[in-house]
């Protein structure tokens, strides 16, 4: 009887320990899917996170090409600008001298006052001498 009850002990130890390394193993498994399947979500929500970021760069990209273009096109208009504003400048020093023999020596530019140390222009070939 001592044989069989320690049989019998031995089969019933063996047997929960299996029962037991198995629900611990469920449980693992259990555990892993469940990771498994948030890393997949992530992973998901990651790609459209970059997808949605590409196109926002793409935008912005155009945004920038678009600016830059009509940066080109203002600094064109501004050069024209200029050129006549030199050549009315031109022909008003011609009519002065003209009219009253010889014109007054001026600056060339914005804020530019004949004669007015303190008011130099701040365009054009006479900034490089006020800067200097």
């Amino acid at each position: 009887m001592l044989v069989f009850a320690v049989l019998y002990g031995a089969t019933g130890s063996a047997a929960g320990f299996a029962v037991w390394r198995l629900v611990k193993t469920r449980d693992l498994v259990s555990v892993v899917r469940t990771d498994a399947a948030r890393s997949r979500e992530r992973a998901e929500g990651a790609r459209r996170a970059a997808l949605i970021a590409e196109a926002g760069r793409a935008e912005a990209a155009g945004q920038a090409r678009e600016a830059l273009a009509q940066t080109g096109q203002a600094l064109e208009v501004a050069r024209g600008i200029q050129a006549v504003s030199e050549q009315v400048q031109d022909l008003s020093d011609y009519l002065v001298t003209q009219i009253e023999g010889q014109a007054p020596e001026r600056g060339r530019g914005r804020h530019a006052l004949p004669g007015d140390p303190a008011r130099p222009a701040i365009a054009g070939e006479t900034q490089e001498e006020a800067t200097a």
